[in-house]
């Protein structure tokens, strides 16, 4: 999954690298096979996730920490 590296290297210029770190990129191999399942095809898992964790980013701030409520 190279392009989840150039992806993560990316987010460092804006500052994400620690969210990237610690909560998304541990799921990225069930993220991938899942999207693996929905394609069939590794450029289009691969499109996939890089999708949901360029939505997941953008929406981070409006995540809320169960543990807090």
């Amino acid at each position: 999954m190279d392009f989840l590296v150039k992806f993560s290297e990316n987010l460092c210029d804006r500052g994400n690298k620690d969210n990237f770190k610690q909560y998304l990129l541990p799921h990225a191999a069930v993220i991938y096979r899942a999207a693996f399942r929905l394609c069939k095809t590794s450029d289009g898992a691969e499109d996939l996730v890089q999708e949901t964790y360029y939505l997941a980013l953008k929406n981070f701030d409006q995540l809320k920490d169960r543990k807090k409520s």
